[in-house]
């Protein structure tokens, strides 16, 4: 299976985890706790706008995609059956703070990918092997870290140090 790591140098989040540690804190597991849940809920709220976590709107459907998918009522973009949605979770533990999925086109939805990109088809048609992907996937990233929830870490991190050491 494909191991992606999304790994964010945020200045401000560094300097108020720096503080922290310099202060001989041991075990960070609440804050980190709080950290996970705020990434876990930015890369939601991704998926509940369709926009990237810097804010860009998503690539619209290709005409052949929405065409597949008139029935439904409001065609969302990387979610026809929920499952990448639903597959985002957080972890944590005393120095660290994650949210991700394992899913494995995970990587093709937050990258994009090109026709082809990963081969030809294992199955035959009258007329041959088809691309894989069939056609071009625009990248639509979900992972990382919006303003937003850099704010939301930032304050649980200087929460945390004023219940601390009353700063």
């Amino acid at each position: 299976m494909a191991n992606i790591k999304i790994e964010v140098q945020d200045q401000d989040v560094r300097a108020a985890l720096n503080r922290l540690i310099s202060q001989g804190v041991g075990d960070l597991s609440p804050v980190m706790r709080q950290i996970a849940g705020a990434m876990e809920s930015g890369v939601e709220d991704a998926f509940q706008t369709e926009r990237s976590p810097a804010g860009v709107p998503w690539s619209d459907l290709s005409d052949v995609t929405k065409q597949r998918r008139k029935s439904q009522q409001r065609v969302r973009k990387l979610q026809v059956t929920g499952d990448l949605a639903g597959s985002i979770h957080s972890r944590h533990d005393a120095r660290s703070a994650s949210a991700g999925t394992n899913l494995v086109y995970a990587a093709t939805h937050q990258f994009g990918a090109a026709k082809g990109a990963f081969g030809r088809g294992a199955y035959k048609t009258r007329k041959g092997t088809f691309p894989i992907p069939w056609g071009n996937i625009p990248a639509r990233p979900f992972l990382g870290i919006s303003p937003e929830t850099q704010s939301d870490i930032i304050e649980a991190l200087h929460r945390h140090i004023r219940t601390t050491w009353g700063s």
